[in-house]
């Protein structure tokens, strides 16, 4: 695997590896989960979120399970639009993302109002070697 940059991502008890996905050549994502996502021989999370582009200034988010079966999921693409917007990604405060199950709207509002604390490390892959710098407030 060559050098991946992501985001460790926490929130309800769940966490994540989120990947802006727009800009690098396709990947193989199933697999990338099933070796990023093992527990204790790599990064570990409950699963893997790809933000790709979708329509005119939009994005699909794609989320991959540990096995590396594609699925959907409330948690991560709550994480997913904490990410987008703290990075400066969107600039409205209420925006759609499209994911397998349909679009999604995101208000600012609720992510902000999240009764978990939602957090994120920076980082990098490669190889399944892990590589993080301290933790980060977006």
């Amino acid at each position: 695997l060559p050098t991946l940059a992501f985001v460790k991502m926490h929130t309800a008890g769940n966490d994540f590896i989120v990947v802006n996905a727009v800009t690098l050549a396709r990947y193989h994502w199933p697999r990338v989960a099933q070796k990023l996502c093992r527990r204790h021989l790599s990064i570990g999370a409950d699963g893997l979120m790809v933000v790709e582009s979708s329509s005119p200034g939009g994005y699909l988010v794609r989320m991959f399970n540990p096995d590396g079966s594609e699925d959907v999921c409330g948690n991560g693409t709550l994480c997913v639009g904490f990410f987008l917007k703290h990075a400066g990604l969107v600039d409205r405060d209420a925006f759609l993302l499209d994911t397998k199950a349909g679009s999604k709207k995101v208000r600012r509002a609720a992510v902000r109002q999240v009764p978990y604390r939602t957090a994120c490390r920076p980082g990098w892959s490669d190889g399944g070697r892990q590589h993080q710098y301290g933790p980060c407030s977006l």
